[in-house]
């Protein structure tokens, strides 16, 4: 009875533990993120779309065809990393990640540069999570990056692998510039993502995408509040430390641990109506403009730190820039990588306070009232696209 019950422990264990092992190889051998090795059969490149996983088989599998990154969110996914590298020289890679806060990227970052310490020049978008500075929950990918590689099996034993595993099959996106490291992340040749570039009409078209509902009401919201810029509260100082801290301790560190990196750090321009938001908070605005000091005064003391940002132009003003109140068209992309060429739009202690006071007056002149009232007698009256969506 013993002997059967040793026996049949044992084939159960195997018929469990056998198929385990024989999919870490398939994984292996498959490895569509590539995070083990290029890969086999000749089989063509194809990067997933989801930054946070594939960057890592990008450093890993492919980090002898670029010198340099652009490293940011959804602002700069856009932009063509053959455009950077023309302009400034180099060879760059778009690593961008949506949505990617400065604590998430330092870990992109931190394992990058173990593997590749000569970078020449990183492209960065300067976006506006710092101001709340909460850090991200980075233990869903955190592990491809450490120097463990035995743990990184785990990522194929999500969902949306496994059945590619076993099927050998690669992955194959509809947009073939995803097989290059231009902009293999970017959301401009996704038609929902343009369908609102255009200006109100548009919007209004569209409001059934629960972005563009959350960017108009905001707005609504928005244009019934005072401004309170001048009127920061008793915890705008101690708001302002946190920030500088969350910069120092997830960008800074790089710039002054690697001085002969160039660091060119993009503020993205969002919508007016966003700024025009920040400036109806008692410290929003003013810990956006204090960062604004605190870079520009960085860039003296750090021959590698080059800050630009573009607060001063009309270009934020005209809402058909947008397609909602943050992202806006390619041509700002281009425009940015130009600025940096040519040397326009850079920050520094000499200009920043004129640059700031520019910049207050173009928001606190900005008509959100006006602009409200336009969508909101349009919103009655024109018919919406059918097509619900959530991004």
């Amino acid at each position: 009875m013993e002997k059967n019950y040793k026996k049949y422990s044992k084939i159960f264990l195997f018929t469990i533990i056998a198929p385990i092992y024989l999919y870490i190889i398939i994984s292996y051998i498959n490895d569509p993120l590539m995070i083990f090795h290029k890969p086999f059969f000749n089989r063509d490149v194809v990067l997933y779309e989801d930054a946070r996983t594939q960057n890592a088989g990008v450093i890993n599998s492919m980090s002898e065809k670029f010198d340099s990154i652009i490293f940011g969110t959804s602002m700069i996914q856009n932009t063509s990393a053959d455009f950077v590298s023309k302009k400034l020289g180099g060879t760059f890679a778009n690593i961008s990640m949506s949505g990617g806060s400065f604590d998430e990227r330092a870990v992109v970052l931190d394992y990058l540069f173990k593997k590749k310490k000569n970078l020449k020049s990183i492209v960065y978008s300067f976006d506006g999570c710092f101001i709340d500075s909460d850090i991200s929950n980075t233990s869903n990918y955190s592990y491809l990056y450490d120097d463990n590689k035995f743990n990184d099996f785990k990522i194929y034993f999500n969902d949306k692998y496994i059945l590619k595993n076993i099927l050998f099959s690669g992955f194959k996106l509809k947009n073939e510039k995803q097989l290059s490291l231009n902009y293999p992340y970017n959301w401009f040749s996704h038609k929902r993502h343009i369908a609102t570039f255009g200006g109100v009409d548009k919007w209004v078209e569209y409001k059934s995408y629960k972005r563009i509902m959350a960017a108009m009401n905001d707005l609504k919201e928005t244009s019934t509040k005072k401004i309170l810029i001048d009127s920061p509260d008793e915890n705008f100082k101690d708001q302002l430390e946190t920030s500088k801290k969350y910069i120092e301790k997830y960008l800074i560190k790089y710039i002054e641990k690697y001085p002969n990196t160039n660091f060119y750090i993009i503020m993205p321009p969002y919508f007016r109506g966003r700024f025009a938001k920040y400036i109806r908070s008692q410290n929003l605005a003013n810990i956006h403009y204090g960062i604004v000091r605190y870079m520009a005064n960085l860039s003296d003391k750090y021959k590698n730190l080059k800050f630009y940002a573009f607060e001063d132009m009309d270009y934020l003003d005209d809402i058909s820039n947008y397609k909602d109140t943050s992202h806006y068209n390619i041509d700002m992309n281009n425009y940015q990588i130009n600025s940096i060429k040519e040397g326009r739009h850079l920050i520094t202690s000499k200009n920043v306070d004129k640059y700031i006071k520019i910049s207050k007056e173009k928001v606190i002149n900005f008509d959100i009232i006006k602009l409200n009232d336009e969508i909101q007698k349009k919103l009655n009256k024109k018919k919406c696209h059918p097509v619900e969506d959530d991004i």
